[in-house]
């Protein structure tokens, strides 16, 4: 029961941070700043924790990744859509940028490219979320600006370096898996080429060979069910 409750603890975060995606601009609008913004550190928080708990107690699972990606964008949205609203159109930039990244994503899963978030993108969230906290702030508070600049320069850096990443990260590993793809026809062709009747000595020993050289350079041959007959 305990360990059940500890597991789901890493969701329960994940949770509040999205609820105060929802909750925090409402207190905004109606004039509740510190409530508002407490809330929305709050999430911040929840966004640091949800991760080493999952990890520290072997809570981590593909509904807590999922969860924990939806509700991110959810609250950066959240916060970058009000900041506009309320008069701060440079956060555009950061939406944009994370709307960039967020479609570089879903493109190459799209074609079955999955890979886990890097260093630069952990950073890269790290900053971006005081960053956008600032930048809603300032619509109430401008003397705010002397700090908010600094941290969107180092934020949209960030944000830039993560995007190249990912495109990089993504393309190598398009380029491995379509020539995983093209080696396994290869090996393919040269196993059925093994099952002609009239099969030659001579094709055998060259056929050996280019398998030889597929199993020398680390690829995993997986042979068919069938019986070679006999020469």
């Amino acid at each position: 029961m305990k360990k059940n409750i500890v597991k789901n603890i890493p969701n329960a975060l994940t949770i509040i941070r999205l609820l105060s995606s929802f909750i925090s601009p409402v207190l905004f609008i109606n004039g509740n700043i510190m409530a508002c913004i407490s809330l929305y550190s709050l999430g911040i928080i929840t966004d640091c924790l949800d991760g080493y708990v999952a990890r520290k107690y072997d809570a981590v699972s593909e509904l807590g990744r999922k969860l924990d990606a939806i509700s991110d964008k959810i609250f950066v949205l959240s916060v970058i859509t009000l900041s506009i609203i309320m008069g701060n159109s440079i956060m555009l930039l950061p939406l944009i940028l994370e709307g960039l990244i967020a479609f570089v994503n879903i493109a190459f899963k799209s074609k079955g490219i999955i890979s886990k978030t890097n260093r630069v993108g952990k950073f890269k969230t790290v900053i971006l979320f005081p960053t956008i906290i600032f930048g809603l702030v300032m619509t109430k508070l401008y003397s705010l600006i002397n700090v908010f600049l600094p941290l969107l320069i180092l934020s949209t850096r960030l944000q830039l370096q993560a995007l190249a990443s990912y495109i990089n990260e993504y393309q190598c590993e398009y380029e491995k898996k379509k020539d995983n793809n093209c080696q396994e026809n290869k090996i393919d062709n040269v196993m059925n080429e093994a099952y002609d009747r009239e099969i030659t000595k001579e094709k055998l020993i060259n056929l050996k060979n280019e398998l030889l050289y597929y199993t020398c350079n680390d690829i995993d041959i997986k042979l068919p069910k069938r019986k070679i007959k006999s020469l």
